[in-house]
């Protein structure tokens, strides 16, 4: 499951939120969906499916999908080859 944090950035005016990855699992027979909680409370599954297109589209392939993993340096879903989502396209 992938776990989001609205954290404050320093280098964004006060106030302003951004959406961090904490935490990423593929969901086991559910290709291509990827559970998402926030740390505001809400949890909600997210189909992955709709960016699947160009060099996104080996997310088509489950077992690549299931690869996914949380890039420590900017906290997005990200898989092999440095293919990944931003987090504020999944939230």
């Amino acid at each position: 499951m992938l776990l989001f944090n609205l954290s404050p950035n320093p280098s964004l005016p006060e106030g302003v939120f951004i959406v961090q990855i904490k935490k990423d699992q593929a969901m086991s027979g559910l290709e291509g969906w990827l559970l998402l909680d926030f740390s505001n409370g809400k949890r909600k599954f997210v189909a992955i499916t709709l960016h699947m297109i160009g060099v996104l589209e080996k997310l088509k392939d489950p077992v690549f999908f299931k690869q996914v993993f949380v890039d420590k340096e900017w906290s997005k879903a990200s898989w092999p080859g440095e293919l990944d989502i931003d987090p504020d396209n999944l939230y």
